[in-house]
């Protein structure tokens, strides 16, 4: 610390919110367990360097307010303060750790149970931590313990209608190719889900409408081996956490991937690919004029812009509708079908506006698949064999193309397995380019197997 003194670091993740409160967890750890073996001196460096990161901690202008780090901050405070008791001010520090919490989970949960940071992975992540909070504060007899056991079982049912049928979760937002936890809930469907059936029962429900929080998750049954067909369909722009430029993005899976996105690539925001991952040329969505939506660190903030509006089903069918208002002066209305007998997905867009604009529509395929245009139809194959079919209606002039690992004149058909991938996989993407001020166009895919 006298290398990277606080507000004069040569690094500046020195004192990263998160990291800062990771570093006092472990250095309490280093302490209680070299506190016999220390000598006075080394004892007191490490307890000073403590209380003075625990101060930090507790200040509001360091403290990062409804987000994930600042959890981390007040679980790093909770610990300090219980650990440390007999310090100055550890009860107002946990009572403030508590306080913060709270507010936090209050804000990030809504009341359908779903963590509104914008990624599965962090859904995961934050409830895994609530139910480590909950047992320390039962353990301790605190009430809050009662409150936070009620909210970790809230969470469990997007946790388990987001798992794709092969077991992974969507790549939407931040969250990386990776499975569940499966020790998470002991619930017969969440294990059912976690597992590909190999535990748990089958929930009785294939379809689950988060509409307040952005997410509707339809599947055609419960299987396993992989099978089965699943779409997910996200208007989530509730915070501006791990927020990507997905507004009404579709992910739609037939026995396999089809439609996917680009997957995340790290928290560099000043490297190509982190630019590439959160823009809307990543997604299956809509680009207007050629230019991109402010994406994140520079994120427009327009909360609730892009939403969700209604939900239908009956027992043919599952229609969802939602729309974008982040464009300046265009109005996007998405809708999807569910066609249960055949398990047909199809989606019609509606743009509108007061002056002419292009508008381009991007859907992006699963690494492994080709796709040959005809027209308006594009036929999708996989390793030689056709295994769905796209065909596209407008009362618009439309063109298809189909663009493969692009980089020039900017990134677009691109696909990362990992975290930091710097070898990314190319990938076909669909672009149904269209010219005019009002303009509807309907897409139908339908599984060929």
């Amino acid at each position: 610390m006298s290398v990277h003194p606080y507000g004069n670091s040569p690094d500046k993740m020195a004192w990263h919110d998160e990291t800062t409160a990771r570093r006092l967890m472990a250095w309490i750890q280093l302490y209680d367990v070299s506190k016999r073996i220390i000598d006075d001196n080394t004892a007191d460096f490490i307890i000073s360097n403590i209380v003075q990161t625990g101060k930090i901690l507790s200040s509001s202008s360091f403290y990062k307010k409804m987000n994930n780090h600042g959890m981390f901050q007040d679980q790093a405070l909770l610990i300090y303060s219980d650990y440390f008791s007999i310090i100055k001010d550890s009860v107002f520090m946990s009572y403030q750790a508590v306080t913060r919490m709270n507010e936090y989970f209050t804000f990030v949960i809504s009341d359908e149970g779903v963590h509104l940071e914008n990624s599965p992975s962090y859904h995961q992540a934050i409830a895994q931590s609530i139910g480590q909070y909950r047992d320390y504060f039962i353990a301790n007899n605190n009430p809050y313990g009662v409150q936070l056991d009620g909210l970790y079982n809230k969470m469990m049912r997007f946790a388990t209608f987001i798992i794709k049928p092969d077991g992974y979760f969507p790549q939407i937002g931040d969250t990386p190719k990776g499975k569940p936890i499966t020790t998470l809930w002991n619930d017969p469907g969440y294990l059912y889900a976690a597992t590909q059936g190999k535990s748990g029962v089958a929930p009785s429900a294939t379809e689950a409408v988060f509409l307040k929080s952005g997410y509707v998750i339809l599947r055609d049954r419960w299987s396993t081996g992989g099978k089965g067909t699943y779409i997910a369909f996200t208007a989530a722009y509730k915070s501006a956490a791990h927020k990507h430029n997905d507004d009404l993005n579709v992910l739609y899976y037939h026995d396999r991937d089809i439609l996917i996105e680009a997957g995340p690539y790290g928290y560099d925001y000043t490297n190509d690919y982190t630019k590439y991952v959160y823009s809307s040329y990543a997604h299956n969505t809509l680009i207007v004029d050629n230019k991109d939506l402010p994406a994140t660190p520079n994120i427009d903030k327009k909360y609730n812009m892009s939403r969700l509006t209604s939900s239908v089903s009956t027992a043919e069918k599952t229609i969802v509708t939602g729309v974008n208002e982040r464009f300046n002066g265009v109005k996007q209305e998405r809708s999807i079908e569910f066609i249960k007998g055949s398990n047909a997905l199809n989606v019609t867009d509606v743009m509108t506006a007061t002056a002419s604009h292009n508008y381009k529509l991007l859907w992006n395929l699963a690494p492994d698949i080709d796709a040959v245009v005809s027209g308006n139809t594009v036929m999708l194959n996989s390793k030689g064999v056709p295994i769905a079919k796209v065909e596209f209606t407008s009362g618009t002039g439309t063109t298809v193309k189909v663009v493969k690992g692009q980089t020039s004149p900017y990134l677009l058909g691109w696909y990362f397995d990992k975290l930091y991938d710097d070898t990314p996989t190319p990938t076909s993407v669909i672009i149904v380019d269209m010219n005019g001020s009002n303009s509807t166009v309907s897409t139908k895919f339908t599984p060929l197997n």
